[in-house]
């Protein structure tokens, strides 16, 4: 792992690891695992977080990065699926 991936989860990730933004943390919708991708340059990192820990589950390159998905990320069920997007609805509210 770089330096600069490594800075780069230290920066975003030991802080608020849940908070979104345009470019660098994405909250991955429909899937139950992993909950998040950072993006580092030309690097992607799926990570997981719990109240207790951030969980990184992957570090992988873009050009990988959709097939580590379809191969080990979890979809939610569908209903799970309805009340994600619910509670997405309801944090833009706010």
């Amino acid at each position: 792992m770089s330096n600069a991936v490594r800075d780069k989860i230290k920066q975003h990730l030991g802080h608020d690891a849940t908070k979104t933004s345009r470019s660098r943390i994405k909250r991955l919708r429909g899937l139950k695992q992993p909950q998040y991708r950072l993006r580092v340059d030309d690097i992607r990192v799926f990570y997981d977080v719990t109240e207790e820990a951030v969980e990184i589950l992957a570090i992988v390159p873009k050009a990988e990065a959709t097939a580590w998905l379809e191969r080990y990320g979890e979809p939610v069920a569908e209903d799970e699926l309805a009340e994600q997007n619910r509670t997405d609805k309801e944090g833009e509210k706010s």
